[in-house]
């Protein structure tokens, strides 16, 4: 695993929770570093100890736990970088998502190892967008729930965003807009 991903969940815990409950996850995970190297590429076993233990210490369920730190990457102040990277040429959540089928190959300009699932994105009526995972490694799209809800957040939109699991290990992320908002997809239908 990228050595960002396990530092992002480092940060989302000192950040949110406090230093405490990082050392509580640090010990429960039985880490012998406290502190990840953002470039190092970590033992995929590592950070499903260290996700497992974050679990085991906040008492959530894992998709929560990974919907939070989703939502933590785009929202907290510490994270501006990432909402900019983000945000990028975007003035509305619309632009926003007309772009979204970018956001893979931005990842891996900047981070070649993240290893950011590709996506599908289908428009379905004015308020609907279907963006679909062939791949959900780790629970990726726990994660892009909750940061597409910040995003709309900071746009000043209401969403809902439903997760189903698909055959395979894919999953689709159906998010449906306020109907009185303008569309939420602008781009040509698929």
């Amino acid at each position: 695993m990228h050595g960002s991903v396990n530092r992002a969940l480092q940060c989302f815990l000192c950040d949110v929770h406090g230093g405490d409950v990082w050392d509580d996850v640090a010990d429960l995970a039985e880490l012998d570093e406290r502190e990840f190297e953002l470039l190092r590429i970590y033992d995929d076993a590592l950070t499903t100890r260290v996700l497992d233990a974050a679990v085991r210490r906040l008492n959530l369920p894992r998709p929560d736990l990974l919907e939070q730190v989703g939502a933590y990457l785009v929202s907290h102040p510490s994270r501006y970088r990432l909402k900019h990277l983000l945000r990028f040429g975007s003035e509305t959540f619309e632009d926003f998502l007309c772009r979204i089928e970018d956001l893979p190959g931005r990842a891996q300009l900047v981070l070649p190892d993240l290893g950011v699932p590709a996506m599908r994105v289908r428009r379905a009526g004015h308020t609907r967008l279907i963006l679909h995972f062939l791949k959900d490694p780790d629970g990726f799209t726990h994660l892009a729930r909750g940061a597409l809800l910040a995003v709309a957040a900071e746009y000043g939109r209401s969403v809902d965003i439903r997760r189903r699991p698909l055959r395979g290990g894919g999953a689709v992320l159906r998010l449906t807009a306020d109907a009185a908002a303008s569309p939420v997809y602008a781009g040509d239908a698929a």
